[in-house]
């Protein structure tokens, strides 16, 4: 995904949308701020199902429970046709923003052998979504996890920063002259690789680099964690200034993350929106907690 862009679809063939509605009272929850603890899991009574652990150490059976927000989204999953489907256990309680959630589910079943997304949705702003498609062959799925900057504008500055113990670079671009409308806007990002994650934090509309947002994205790394990409695997942190149309989240700024990884055939993603008030804290939860649903 070119950071600059809007990431394009995963679902631009023709899809089946199920609308659902659920009030507050399946998943409410006081918000935890996360320097102080863990994730909170939805209140919502739970869907418990038995699974089959994926270690390499002889198989043990164990129970999974999926919040029933979700538990309902995927049933819908399955009626439209998909037969197995992943599916976060978590679904932190920051999530929450307004009432009541909608959740729209999209399936497509043309060109990939199985495609859905799972979106979470206020009336006004989306917050936070889960997808995953499976390929034809795992070299088709590599295409989906690459996040490409694409070429830098002239009189881009690059170094190096610490990040905590981490080894990063930073990048920075501010228009100069009477001409800056037509240089672009002023952007800074930090990127490192970490695990076979390649990791961006950006500023998207000035040239301050985003060291809060970037340290917080490195203490979930160790805090939280990240699935194990048998391949490779991208998450993009980035920093807006809030306007009437984009949302700030709880410390007052516009933050959105989003989270692709490959495992053989299949490509999962896990987003949260500037609607979303903890967005770093739910793409890390839901990415982390992906298990198979029945």
């Amino acid at each position: 995904m070119n950071p600059s862009k809007k990431k394009p679809s995963l679902f631009s063939m023709t899809m089946i949308t199920v609308t659902v509605l659920f009030v507050s009272g399946y998943v409410a929850g006081v918000h935890i701020p996360v320097s102080h603890a863990q994730p909170q899991t939805s209140k919502a009574s739970a869907h418990s199902v038995t699974v089959t652990s994926k270690s390499t150490a002889p198989r043990v059976k164990e129970s999974v429970s999926f919040p029933a927000i979700i538990d309902k989204a995927l049933q819908e999953v399955h009626a439209k046709g998909v037969a197995t489907a992943d599916a976060p256990t978590v679904l932190p309680t920051s999530v929450l923003r307004k009432g009541h959630l909608l959740t729209r589910v999209t399936v497509q079943t043309k060109a990939l052998d199985t495609a859905y997304n799972v979106l979470f949705t206020t009336d006004n702003h989306r917050v936070a979504d889960f997808s995953e498609n499976k390929y034809k062959t795992s070299m088709a799925a590599r295409t989906g996890t690459f996040l490409s900057s694409g070429s830098l504008p002239k009189g881009t500055k690059k170094s190096s920063v610490k990040i905590g113990s981490i080894e990063a670079t930073s990048i920075t671009y501010q228009p100069t002259g009477n001409h800056s409308i037509n240089q672009g806007s002023p952007f800074a990002l930090v990127q490192w690789t970490q695990n076979r994650w390649s990791i961006t934090v950006r500023d998207a509309g000035t040239s301050t680099i985003p060291l809060p947002e970037a340290q917080k994205v490195a203490h979930f790394v160790v805090t939280h964690g990240l699935p194990a990409p048998n391949t490779q695997a991208s998450l993009l942190v980035t920093v807006q200034t809030p306007t009437s149309g984009i949302p700030a989240n709880l410390d007052g700024r516009s933050v959105s993350a989003y989270a692709v990884w490959q495992d053989g055939k299949r490509v999962y993603e896990t987003d949260a929106y500037t609607a979303c008030e903890e967005p770093v804290e739910t793409v890390f939860s839901m990415a982390r907690s992906m298990e198979s649903y029945p």
